[in-house]
């Protein structure tokens, strides 16, 4: 008969288990150490509530403490397995979609650690302590797994809100491109590779006059729709920046590439910028090139260079009747 109410509260465990890796099952199947985390938490979660219905049996007589432990084990279910639930659903996949591997593996060994501690705090217990000292010892076990989850539930949310807070400061809220924090942070890692890369500083002709003609508003959405362009355009050969008002960079590793000049030169041929019913008077883009290490190996010396020569670019075509 003891043998029977064992296999049953076994069950009850594993059946616990399979509905957790079931709720978590998604994120599963990508990694090991996530499974590794959601079958760890469900372990610890099963062997703690086992050992609570244990140490509650131990206040029945001992002809029916295998039934109490099922009973006792399945109270203890019922009354925390939507708690557990709501855990796994909510803080749980919090903390695996917001966290870096190195938080997900150190929350693994936690679990680990728990599941070998509460393994090895029942031995004491086997030498005779009073009933109320195991039953209520095992109150602060579960109260320290509680504070742990939150505590990597809070470590997630502060990790979650740290890179939400870099992503809004290195993003332009006008066109959605990258801003001139994230172009410096991005050339100082291409820099210390020390491989090939150039750079394309561009500034949009006569934009003073779409301000003029058409307002701020319409400055704002006639940048958009440029970035919009020209990112569609250079789509696969490196990263276009918004650095500042009218200007840009686009930065590619590798040397300098005449596809990238075609598809540049290509862009002054266009008339007009269309958004909905708006129609801007497009007056081109002027460009310069430099590339690193031909033209200069220190930041300041490729910015300069590339400014310089654009500025060379837009008095040619102002002298060949383009309006900059």
């Amino acid at each position: 008969m003891e043998l029977f109410y064992f296999v049953l509260v076994l069950l009850q465990a594993m059946l616990i288990t399979v509905f957790s890796f079931h709720a978590c099952c998604g994120k599963v199947r990508r990694q090991p150490v996530i499974a590794g985390m959601v079958l760890c938490a469900s372990l610890v979660y099963s062997f703690f509530v086992f050992l609570l219905a244990k140490q509650a049996a131990l206040f029945v007589p001992d002809c029916y403490f295998s039934a109490a432990v099922l009973l006792f084990q399945t109270g203890f279910y019922l009354v925390s397995i939507y708690f557990f639930w709501g855990f796994l659903h909510g803080a749980f996949l919090f903390i695996i979609d917001h966290t870096v591997k190195r938080t997900q593996k150190l929350f693994l060994l936690a679990s680990v650690c728990w599941l070998v501690f509460l393994f090895a705090a029942e031995l004491p217990f086997q030498s005779g302590e009073s009933r109320g000292v195991q039953f209520f010892t095992s109150f602060p076990a579960g109260g320290g797994m509680v504070l742990s989850c939150v505590v990597f539930y809070r470590l997630a949310k502060a990790e979650s809100n740290a890179e939400r807070f870099k992503q809004k400061s290195e993003i332009d809220v006008t066109t959605g491109l990258n801003n001139k924090n994230s172009f410096y942070d991005d050339l100082e890692i291409v820099m210390e590779l020390n491989e090939p890369f150039s750079i394309y500083f561009m500034d949009l002709d006569n934009f003073k006059s779409i301000n003029d003609l058409f307002g701020h508003s319409m400055g704002d959405e006639y940048l958009k729709v440029f970035s919009d362009r020209a990112g569609k355009a250079l789509n696969g050969l490196g990263r276009l920046y918004r650095i500042s008002g009218d200007e840009f960079i686009f930065l590619h590793l590798g040397g300098e590439k005449e596809e990238i000049r075609r598809k540049i030169d290509g862009m002054n041929e266009l008339k007009e910028l269309v958004s909905g019913i708006h129609r801007f008077p497009f007056f081109g883009v002027s460009y310069g090139i430099s590339t690193y290490p031909c033209d200069a190996v220190g930041l300041k010396e490729l910015l300069s260079g590339a400014d310089k020569r654009m500025y060379q670019q837009k008095t040619i075509r102002k002298e060949n009747g383009a309006v900059v």
